[in-house]
């Protein structure tokens, strides 16, 4: 697969800070993956949300650059680039702008002159999907976390991105709220061919990625599928994070001796393997 992000070199300091929140790094996704860039509150994963679709500047570096979607970022190319990228963020109120559901939804599409019976038609359709479509007249303010971040995601998926990123989307929901988002988004990508990148500190959620890169004081410790990162059991714990329910798990079963096979990186693939296992005894 081709990538569809590319940093190479890049960092960012905030005025007055004293050093970078993102430190000279440099990664890939790939078209159509979902990416989990994990590390704990303040290690910079928000700042690289941020740079992908130039709501920050990087540090001025002739070695910096960012690619999103073929298109190099400056200041001639980014709105090209952020009509390509939707960004859920943690809390939907502050991205609100319409009195009522419908309203809100429409808003991109108003910026982008979309006539109005096509507007309709768009706002309709993607109301459906994400199941909000009984609350089109109703007022942001009224609905629920879970609720709030489904017509957020309607509001990106009509301007029909190749990227939505969810910053810490689901961090503000009770954990049926987290799972209703999750699946929601799931069955968005698959659907329209997305790329998905989550900015997150939910270990069990990246678990879950087709990559994970781990950040730690704007620095880049390390990255690969969730089966080559967690299984880094001292570096996990050293960056403060806590490693997956299923990888340690796994690790508990592995030291009464039961042997299982590699690459278990999913509830599914762990029961599987253990009913495997049971069958032959």
């Amino acid at each position: 697969m081709e990538n569809i992000v590319t940093f190479k070199n890049v960092s960012f300091t905030y005025r007055e800070a004293k050093k970078p929140a993102v430190n000279n790094i440099s990664f890939s996704i790939k078209k159509g993956s979902w990416t989990s860039i994990v590390g704990h509150n303040g290690s910079g994963k928000s700042t690289i949300s941020r740079l992908i679709n130039g709501l920050l500047v990087p540090d001025d570096n002739p070695e910096t650059e960012i690619v999103v979607d073929g298109i190099k970022l400056s200041d001639d190319t980014v709105w090209d680039i952020r009509n390509n990228v939707g960004i859920v963020f943690q809390n939907p109120d502050n991205q609100f702008v319409g009195a009522t559901v419908a309203d809100d939804v429409a808003f991109g599409l108003e910026n982008r002159g979309i006539q109005r019976d096509k507007m309709i038609e768009i706002v309709d359709t993607v109301l459906k999907e994400v199941n909000m479509s009984d609350y089109k007249n109703s007022e942001p303010s009224n609905l629920s976390g879970g609720q709030k971040q489904r017509v957020a995601i309607a509001g990106i998926l009509a301007i029909e991105p190749k990227i939505i990123i969810l910053d810490e989307a689901t961090s503000m929901l009770d954990p049926q709220g987290k799972e209703h988002i999750i699946e929601l988004v799931k069955r968005m990508k698959q659907k329209n061919d997305l790329t998905v990148i989550s900015i997150t500190h939910d270990i069990n959620e990246a678990a879950n990625s087709d990559q994970v890169l781990v950040i730690n004081d704007g620095n880049l410790v390390t990255s690969g599928s969730p089966n080559e990162v967690f299984i880094q059991t001292k570096m996990i714990n050293e960056v403060g994070l806590e490693e997956p329910f299923i990888f340690k798990l796994q690790e508990k079963l592995k030291a009464v001796g039961i042997d299982l096979p590699p690459n278990l990186d999913t509830e599914e693939k762990l029961v599987d393997a253990l009913c495997r296992l049971n069958s032959k005894m």
